[in-house]
């Protein structure tokens, strides 16, 4: 419910949930793809109405790539994909 303002009484429904893959996790998308799709009916008949996969990659150099089954999966979740890399200098 929002406290104040010209909506002051009305209720909110606006949300955010995360779901995040375990560390050891080799296969994070494979893993994330076992969660996420089989509830995505659910959560969009609750009102979500956007989704995202966050990816931060470490690295000292190199590229970013993903197979066509990471390809298909990540498009089976309807969600956008940012991507933050982060470059770990060595001097």
């Amino acid at each position: 419910m929002y406290e104040s303002g010209c909506l002051k009484g009305l209720e909110s429904n606006t949300g955010h949930a995360s779901i995040n893959a375990p560390e050891d996790e080799e296969d994070k998308i494979h893993w994330l793809h076992n969660i996420v799709v089989p509830i995505l009916p659910l959560l969009k008949k609750a009102g979500a109405d956007s989704f995202s996969l966050s990816i931060t990659y470490h690295c000292d150099s190199g590229a970013l790539g993903f197979s066509r089954e990471e390809i298909q999966m990540i498009a089976e979740m309807e969600c956008d994909l940012p991507i933050d890399c982060l470059i770990d200098c060595q001097e």
